[in-house]
């Protein structure tokens, strides 16, 4: 390399260093949050704020899909959930049964109402996405108090229901001082920034403009709060059932709470579930509408509805006239290329003919045409001659009979077999008195000798 070259070389790197950093100097660099929109572990479980929020008030909680739960045996003591993961919630346990209407089997709501006799406390909804209606439906729990769940706008007949039935207006008496305390101070805690850092990422102001189902409550006749069910069910009961339900509340819509004594448990019914999920959990008081559910419980159960109807039976329900319409053009369809006309002609099967049989086809073609029968027998044993001439220069200068011998040891074919198809039968055919029989063998014994060569 010249030295000229070399100082053009370092003169380029130095003018590229100054560039690149005159470049990066001038760059202006912009912060700009960008919304990826929910996480994987939030689209898989609909009630994972919900469980973080508990975990915040140190109250154990599990989200389950499916009723599994339900089928192990139920016990009065405290249970080890580490050693036994399959054991039924202990009687100081609150269980949600989420949008699980008219799925619970009769056996199962028998042992869960066992269960809240014992002093355990029971949440259900009136509410079921695998269902096209929930009023030609009916809910064993729901149909033992005597509750039935009405879809749309409710009458005005239990609109006095926001005033609770007895002089005690609480929602649940069993509720500790504590959790009362944490509600009283609800409107203070709202004017503050929240100490974890966690609810600092939650922006649910988009969601919670889309709801138009709000419920007042009042608590103790102290603590207003307002709930954001985004349900379009309500609840409805006879008069005659009115006494045994401690408390129920209703909006525009109707009856949206309902809370009955059962034994030493509690039996609440909600026209929905969804306030306490992802999207929903974080608007208005949805989430000290948890804690009060929650704030004297041993552990918090989710129990969630999985029991969907076959993709048959859902196409049925809401396509029933493009089901039917799909049934009849398939069988036209099959019926009309299924049709034949006239008899069936058999179809003779395309099997591959031996050479020999050419042969023979051939041969009786040019027996028929006297003068090309000598041709044909020449020409087949030229090639033959031909080809022993490349495998022994000599073939020719030597007699017929040696010519014979070294055609029968190069096809390993007897001397008497290669006499016959290269002299006698020549002979005879050049004599005139060959008859078709014997022509048509020579040439097969002819083709034979070339194949093997």
């Amino acid at each position: 390399m010249s030295k000229l070259t070399r100082v053009s070389l370092l003169v380029l790197v130095v003018f590229l260093i100054v560039a690149s950093y005159l470049f990066y100097s001038k760059i202006e660099w912009l912060e700009k949050n960008i919304d990826l929109g929910p996480t994987t572990e939030v689209k898989r479980q609909e009630y994972l704020a919900a469980q973080r929020f508990l975990d915040m008030l140190d109250i154990p909680s599990t989200v389950e899909q499916g009723y599994t739960r339900l089928d192990a045996p139920v016990s009065t003591q405290y249970i080890d959930r580490e050693s036994e993961i399959k054991a039924f919630p202990s009687v100081g346990d609150l269980i949600v049964i989420s949008d699980g209407y008219a799925a619970i089997s009769e056996s199962r709501s028998n042992k869960l109402l066992s269960w809240v006799e014992s002093g355990g406390r029971l949440i259900v909804t009136a509410s079921n996405p695998f269902l096209s209606s929930v009023e030609s439906r009916k809910d064993f729990i729901f149909e033992a108090f005597g509750v039935l769940p009405v879809e749309g706008d409710f009458s005005e007949e239990h609109s006095s229901g926001d005033e609770p039935n007895n002089t005690d207006s609480n929602m649940d008496s069993n509720i500790d001082s504590d959790t009362q305390h944490s509600l009283e101070n609800k409107g203070d805690a709202n004017k503050q920034d929240s100490v974890n850092d966690e609810l600092k990422r939650w922006n649910p102001q988009t969601d919670c403009q889309l709801l138009t189902n709000s419920l007042f409550l009042n608590i103790y006749d102290e603590l207003d709060i307002e709930l954001a069910l985004n349900s379009s069910n309500a609840l409805s009961f006879d008069e005659e059932v009115k006494d045994q339900f401690f408390f129920w509340s209703s909006n525009d819509l109707g009856i949206q709470i309902i809370q009955a004594y059962y034994g030493d448990g509690v039996v609440t019914f909600l026209s929905g579930l969804d306030a306490w999920k992802n999207n929903y959990i974080a608007c208005f008081d949805n989430a000290y509408f948890l804690q009060f559910f929650a704030g004297n419980a041993e552990h918090v159960w989710f129990l969630i509805n999985r029991n969907s109807p076959s993709l048959v039976q859902l196409v049925w329900l809401n396509y029933p006239y493009f089901l039917f319409g799909l049934i009849i053009f398939i069988v036209l369809t099959v019926w009309h290329f299924g049709q034949r006309f006239g008899s069936v002609t058999p179809v003779q099967p395309l099997n591959r003919r031996k050479i020999l049989e050419h042969i023979e086809a051939s041969s009786l073609f040019l027996w028929r045409h006297q003068a090309t029968r000598w041709l044909l027998v020449e020409t087949v044993q030229h090639s033959i001659k031909k080809k022993m001439l490349l495998r022994n220069a000599s073939f020719e200068s030597k007699s017929q009979t040696q010519q014979c011998e070294l055609i029968a040891k190069a096809t390993q074919l007897s001397i008497k077999d290669i006499n016959i198809s290269m002299l006698e039968l020549t002979d005879i055919i050049k004599s005139q008195t060959l008859t078709e029989q014997n022509f048509i063998v020579l040439m097969k014994s002819l083709k034979h000798i070339e194949g093997k060569l």
